[in-house]
Order: C-alpha cells, then structure tokens, then sequence
C-alpha cells in the first residue's frame, strides 16, 4: 500500500494492517474493466480483482507529497507491467480520497498516471 502519511494519518490504516471490505463506484471504461479482470457492474471490491497481489495507492490531488510521490508511483506500475509474470499476478490502483472524477482525471493527466485511479470523494475509506 502506498500512501503519504501526513493526509492519511487520520484514517486509521497503519502499514502491515489489515484494509476493511469496501466498494469503489466503476467508471464506464471498458480497458479498466480488462485490465483488472472484473465482470461489469457499477462498483467493485477489491477481492473481485483477478490478482495475486494488489498494490493500492492512497493519494490526494492537493497533497504536494503525494505529487512528489507520483513519479515514484508511475515507475512501480511500469515494472511490474514490462514483466509479463508480474503483470499477470498483480495489479495497481489507486484511490484519491476526497476526491472529485474531474479532480481525479486532471491529477492522472498532470502526472501522466497510467494505471486505474479511482475517486473516494466522501472519504468512506476512513
């Protein structure tokens, strides 16, 4: 799980815990519904993913730490899809918490973010 500290330290997620069952609302993208290997549907969760392993990264779009990381974020995701055995056992999310659909797809724009993002504008994650 990668996330920055300092906008997430209120949601009670400590690193090596375990995240609760939740639902992420699907946008009406086709490449993300294969990419991650779901069925349809307006939302999924997270065990519905066809992976091994799921690394998530938490961000905001206002975070300036998160912007920093996002480079770091983007060399992760372009590893693991350049090895077809780890392309095919794990897969990458990430979600922006308070975060608003239009918020989300100029942050993915700016930072050139080429794995799925998805948005939490209500912040349920906490």
């Amino acid at each position: 799980m990668l996330y920055c500290s300092l906008v997430y330290a209120g949601m009670g997620l400590a690193p090596g815990g375990t995240l609760p069952e939740f639902e992420i609302k699907m946008p009406t993208l086709p490449e993300i519904h294969a990419s991650l290997g779901i069925k349809g549907g307006r939302a999924f969760s997270l065990s519905q993913i066809q992976a091994k392993l799921i690394v998530l990264e938490f961000f905001s779009v206002f975070c300036h730490k998160c912007h920093q990381n996002a480079p770091i974020a983007n060399q992760l995701y372009n590893s693991i899809e350049e090895d077809k055995e780890l392309s095919r056992n794990i897969k990458m999310i990430g979600i922006g918490l308070a975060s608003k659909s239009k918020e989300i797809a100029v942050y993915k724009q700016k930072f050139n973010v080429e794995f799925p993002l998805f948005s939490d504008p209500q912040k349920r994650l906490r």
